[in-house]
């Protein structure tokens, strides 16, 4: 099995049968990450989830003028209380929730010019719960958003050590946490067989994720340290 923290290190629910709860914990402000973004309209081959990726050097781009709309997602309703923007637009940004087939302009809409707001972080406040947005972007320029954190309220977990975290995640007392069975139950890993590699199906984007772990009993060996791991062929896993 491989577990997984939504991304904004915070106990946010979240994705496939999020499990555990906030555990009476205190709530702060935190960046509520999306789960699926995907550009609806106009912009044909960007990537949006450049608008989330945290570098201030990548962003939707205009050359013809037209209106672009990115559909962003969210595990469940959320609670959403503030949009922070980094850098300049040339055009203007309103924000719509999604209600069935309607669009709803959310409460406080960025929806004037902000080419004037200069290469920093810029805060708008909104009062919505939705679990889906639409963003709609009217070019005046080739410049578009670069950089968009939602922020909502939730028990943070920034604090928590390491192991704390993954021991949360196993026990479902984690808000926000992922599980991912995988579809062989087992693999045996010899001296002279080479790698085994185990399929875990995911119905969740892989960008919305912060940590993950493995999960898995080991036989035959003294150590977990024994048997190499990697998960998506990245560098040696210490989970």
């Amino acid at each position: 099995m491989a577990a997984a923290l939504a991304g904004g290190a915070a106990a946010l629910a979240s994705g496939r049968r999020p499990t555990g709860g906030q555990e009476g914990r205190a709530t702060v402000p935190i960046a509520a990450l999306p789960v699926d973004v995907r550009v609806a309209s106009g912009a044909q081959g960007a990537d949006p989830w450049i608008l989330f990726d945290g570098r201030a050097d990548t962003g939707l781009h205009s050359e013809t003028g037209e209106v672009t709309r990115v559909r962003v997602s969210f595990a469940e309703p959320t609670s959403l209380e503030a949009l922070a923007l980094y850098g300049r637009i040339d055009g203007a940004l309103t924000i719509y929730a999604e209600d069935g087939a309607e669009h709803q302009e959310a409460s406080g809409p960025v929806d004037v010019p902000l080419h004037d707001t200069g290469e920093r972080w810029t805060r708008f406040p909104m009062a919505i719960t939705t679990q889906h947005l639409v963003l709609e972007w009217q070019p005046s320029g080739e410049r578009g958003p670069q950089e968009l954190v939602f922020w909502t309220a939730g028990a943070p977990t920034r604090s928590l050590a390491e192991v704390e975290l993954a021991d949360r995640v196993l026990t479902g007392k984690l808000a926000g946490a992922y599980q991912f069975p995988a579809m062989s139950e087992r693999a045996a890993v010899t001296r002279t067989g080479g790698e085994q590699s185990l399929t875990f199906p995911m119905d969740t984007d892989p960008r919305a994720l912060a940590r993950a772990f493995l999960v898995y009993e080991l036989e035959g060996r003294g150590h977990w340290s024994s048997v190499d791991r990697r998960l998506s062929r990245s560098r040696r896993s210490s989970a």
